[in-house]
C-alpha cells in the first residue's frame, strides 16, 4: 500500500514538472516573438532581442565588411560608391561635350569671317636680284582678300618697297631703288592654319639716273625706270582667332623676255581687317 502511494506521488510530481516546463518554454518563445526586428535585418546581421547585431564577432575593422557567412572581407571605396563613380563619369562626359561645342562654335565663327571681304595691311622686307644688281629693303602693301569657297580665295595687294643697292664691281652701293607694284594671287587653304598659292606680279624698277650699270645686258642709264613682272608663289600661316594675322613669304620671278632675269623674295607680317564685323556679330 505504501509503495503504491509513493509511485502515485512520483507520477504526479513528474506531470507537474512537465507542465511547468512546457509553460515556461511557451512563454520564452512568445517573448522572443514579441521582440522581433522590424524592418528585417540585412544578410550580414542577426536579430537578437529585437535588435540587429553583426554576425561577425568581433566586429570587423575599418575598411572591412561582414558577409552573410559571418566573415570579414576587405572592401574598395570606389566599388562601394557606384553613385560617386557615375557622377564623375557624367561630369567628364559633360566637360568633353562642352569642349567639342566650343571648338565647333569657334570653327563656325572662323568660317563666317573667312567669307567676308577683308582689307589687308602688310609690312614687308624684300630682296631683289637682277644680274649684278642686288637690292634689299622694306615697305608696305595694302590689299583685299575674299574666300568664295571654304578653301579657295582671291587676294590682291599693291604697295611700295624702297631699298638700297649692294656695291660690287659694276654697281655702286648705297643707291636708292624704288619698287612700286602689285600682284594678284589665288590662295588655297588654310589647311589647318597654312595656305599656299600661285600669283601674278608686276613692279616698276626705278633707279636714280646717275646709277651706272656697265655690266650684263644694259649699260649707262638704260637700267633705270623699267617694268618687271611674272609668276610667283606664296606660302603663309594664319594665327589669330579669326585667322586675321598673316605671316608669309613670297618668291617672284621673271624671265629675259621682260628685260632680263629678275628674282624677288619677300617676307612679312600682315593684319586682316573686317569692315563688316559689326554687322556680322549682329547676325
Amino acid at each position: 500500500m505504501e509503495v503504491r502511494q509513493s509511485v502515485l506521488k512520483c507520477f504526479v510530481a513528474l506531470v507537474l514538472i512537465s507542465t511547468v516546463g512546457a509553460s515556461a518554454a511557451r512563454a520564452s518563445a512568445d517573448m522572443n516573438a514579441s521582440l522581433g526586428c522590424t524592418p528585417e535585418c540585412g544578410p550580414s546581421f542577426l536579430c537578437y532581442q529585437g535588435e540587429c547585431i553583426s554576425k561577425c564577432n568581433p566586429v570587423c575593422a575599418m575598411g572591412e565588411a561582414c558577409t552573410s557567412a559571418g566573415e570579414c572581407v576587405q572592401i574598395s571605396v570606389t566599388a562601394d560608391a557606384p553613385g560617386m563613380s557615375r557622377a564623375m563619369e557624367n561630369e567628364a562626359d559633360a566637360a568633353f561635350h562642352r569642349d567639342m561645342k566650343r571648338k565647333a562654335d569657334a570653327k563656325r565663327e572662323r568660317l563666317a569671317y573667312r567669307k567676308r571681304l577683308r582689307l589687308t595691311v602688310h609690312g614687308m622686307f624684300g630682296w631683289l636680284e637682277r644680274g649684278d644688281l642686288d637690292v634689299s629693303g622694306g615697305g608696305v602693301q595694302v590689299g583685299m582678300k575674299l574666300h568664295f569657297l571654304d578653301k579657295v580665295a582671291i587676294a590682291g595687294r599693291g604697295g611700295l618697297l624702297v631699298g638700297g643697292t649692294f656695291g660690287n664691281d659694276n654697281v655702286p652701293g648705297g643707291k636708292s631703288v624704288w619698287l612700286p607694284g602689285g600682284d594678284v594671287s589665288c590662295v588655297f587653304g588654310p589647311f589647318g592654319r597654312f595656305y599656299i598659292g600661285p600669283l601674278l606680279w608686276l613692279s616698276g624698277l626705278i633707279l636714280p639716273s646717275h646709277l651706272r650699270y656697265s655690266g650684263g645686258t644694259f649699260e649707262g642709264d638704260a637700267i633705270g625706270n623699267r617694268v618687271v613682272g611674272g609668276f610667283g608663289m606664296e606660302l603663309g600661316f594664319l594665327p589669330g582667332r579669326h585667322e586675321n594675322i598673316d605671316v608669309g613669304i613670297r618668291i617672284k620671278m621673271t624671265d629675259s623676255s621682260l628685260g632680263g632675269q629678275t628674282t624677288v623674295f619677300e617676307a612679312g607680317i600682315g593684319f586682316h581687317f573686317f569692315p563688316f564685323e559689326a554687322s556680322l556679330k549682329a547676325n
